[in-house]
C-alpha cells in the first residue's frame, strides 16, 4: 500500500497516510485536532437572556421556557375552547358562533327573562324547544335551568305563578 505525506495544520510537522485518506487528513494527530479547535475557537456567545425572567435563557417570542409552555399550552386550550363551542353550537342548536354572537348582541348580553347579564364562567345559555329543537332567545343559567325544571311547559309555570301569588299576601 502506497503511503503519502502531509504536513499537520496545527504544528507543521510532516506526517505518513494512506493513500484513500490524503485529501481528509490535516493533523498528525488527536491532541493537534483538538489544540487547533481550541485555538480557532471565537470568544463565547453571549447567551440571549428571557425579557420575562432576565435570569433564565431564551426559550422563543422573548421568553423563558417556563412561560414559553405556559403561553403555548393557553394559546392550545384556547383554540380548543372555541373549537369545541362551535362544535357544539352547531351539533346541538344548529347555529353558528356568529349567530351566537348575533343574539347575543341583540339582546345586549342580558338573559331574555330575568334581564340580568350571565356569569363569567357560564355566560348565557341557548334556549330551545325541545320538540322542534328551534332556538329561542339566550338565557342565564338559573331561568335556563327553571324552565328546564318546568318542562318547558306554560301551564306548569303558569300554575307556579298563581301558587306564588296565592301567598304574597299571606307574609
Amino acid at each position: 500500500m502506497a503511503k503519502f505525506s502531509a504536513i499537520c495544520t496545527y504544528c507543521h510537522q510532516s506526517f505518513t497516510l494512506p493513500s484513500h485518506r490524503m485529501k481528509v487528513a490535516k493533523f498528525c494527530n488527536q491532541v493537534c485536532y483538538h489544540a487547533h479547535r481550541e485555538a480557532t475557537k471565537g470568544p463565547p456567545q453571549k447567551q440571549a437572556m428571557a425579557t420575562c425572567h432576565p435570569d433564565k435563557p431564551l426559550a422563543g417570542l422573548g421568553l423563558c421556557s417556563t412561560c414559553y409552555s405556559r403561553q403555548d399550552r393557553e394559546k392550545k386550550i384556547d383554540n380548543y375552547r372555541e373549537a369545541a363551542r362551535r362544535y357544539s353550537l352547531k351539533k346541538f342548536y344548529r347555529m353558528s358562533l356568529e349567530d351566537y354572537d348575533s343574539l347575543f348582541a341583540q339582546q345586549k348580553g342580558l338573559c331574555a327573562i330575568c334581564k340580568r347579564p350571565g356569569t363569567k364562567t357560564r355566560g348565557l345559555m341557548v334556549d330551545h324547544c325541545h320538540r322542534t329543537t328551534n332556538v329561542r332567545k339566550l338565557l342565564c343559567y338559573s331561568c335556563n335551568t327553571g324552565l328546564g325544571h318546568f318542562r318547558d311547559s306554560s301551564r306548569l309555570l303558569q300554575q307556579a305563578s298563581a301558587y306564588l301569588f296565592s301567598f304574597e299576601n299571606t307574609l
